[in-house]
């Protein structure tokens, strides 16, 4: 795993212009051999815009987070509680950032984090 600070924090009101440029990234490099550009972006629009993001932590029950390492965005996730339990919704890291353990360490602060 990288040695830098790393840190996964919760998105503020003010983040949601910036999760959703991640998306955006995030989905044109893994999706981009299966679905076309405009595909991406109608459903980056509709699911992960500022707006949907907004919707999603205000009245759907969704906690987003942003995974950050040595100050700059490397991903982001959602979570929401549901009977109990912690549904993990979303989980993406930035090409270049895949295999630095994020993922692992994102899993682990949430499994530190729910009793």
């Amino acid at each position: 795993m990288a040695q830098e600070a790393w840190a996964c924090r919760p998105v503020l009101a003010e983040d949601s212009a910036g999760v959703a440029g991640l998306a955006l990234e995030i989905w044109h490099e893994y999706y981009g051999a299966l679905l076309s550009h405009r595909q991406i972006v109608y459903m980056v629009e509709k699911f992960q815009s500022p707006t949907a993001i907004a919707d999603q932590i205000a009245q759907q029950g969704y906690e987003y987070y942003l995974m950050q390492a040595g100050g700059d965005n490397v991903g982001y996730l959602a979570v929401k509680a549901e009977g109990g339990k912690l549904f993990l919704s979303k989980l993406y890291v930035l090409k270049a950032q895949r295999g630095h353990g994020y993922a692992s360490r994102a899993m682990a602060f949430f499994d530190a984090s729910v009793p």
